[in-house]
């Protein structure tokens, strides 16, 4: 569909003939004159899925545990295989690549749908930037969620004190100091 916008960009905004549209894009000459020309734009196929996934209620589960799932991290969401072999407690009779199939196409129709639009961030020179994010730190064997605050307002405290902009020394020293006081609250997954 692309080409074909492209053909008729180049006859209709850009003047170009149908000869020199055929040897740019090195198309057939009478391929270059139909879709220059011509008004009438070839229909996309459309393609009617069918099968288990799609027919029975299958399908419709997969889609709410992916639903479910994008609203958690990322760490804590469903795998593909755990998908399958929860499907199959419940009766389901096909295959591991059934199922990895259909959550591929619907993760493929999910991101068709988002818009992609970016902006680059920009900061001005001389400025350090500090973002712990969200981590998650265990404590007596549960996750515990007060060491995020605990660091931030140490980290609100340290910029009071220090009463100007911090050098990317400054801050290293700081995380320096967070990773001795609070490592043991670290752990990796």
């Amino acid at each position: 569909m692309s080409e074909i916008n492209c053909i008729k960009t180049l006859r209709n905004e850009k003047g170009l003939s149908i000869s020199q549209i055929a040897d740019t894009l090195s198309i057939n000459w009478r391929t270059a004159k139909k879709y220059g020309d011509e008004d009438q734009l070839p229909q996309e196929k459309k393609i009617i899925k069918k099968g288990m996934m799609y027919k029975e209620r299958w399908g419709e589960i997969i889609i709410d545990w992916l639903e479910e799932d994008s609203k958690i991290k990322r760490k804590l969401r469903r795998t593909n295989k755990q998908m399958y072999e929860a499907l199959v407690t419940m009766g389901f009779l096909g295959s591991y690549r059934t199922v990895c199939d259909f959550i591929a196409d619907c993760r493929t129709a999910r991101e068709d749908a988002k818009s992609k639009g970016y902006e680059r961030l920009e900061h001005p020179e001389g400025e350090a930037q500090v973002d712990f994010g969200v981590m998650e730190a265990v404590h007596e064997g549960e996750i515990d969620p007060k060491i995020h605050s605990k660091i931030t307002n140490e980290w609100s405290k340290w910029d009071k004190k220090l009463g100007r902009t911090p050098t990317s020394q400054d801050i290293m020293d700081f995380a320096d100091t967070i990773e001795s006081k609070y490592r043991r609250y670290w752990y990796d997954k």
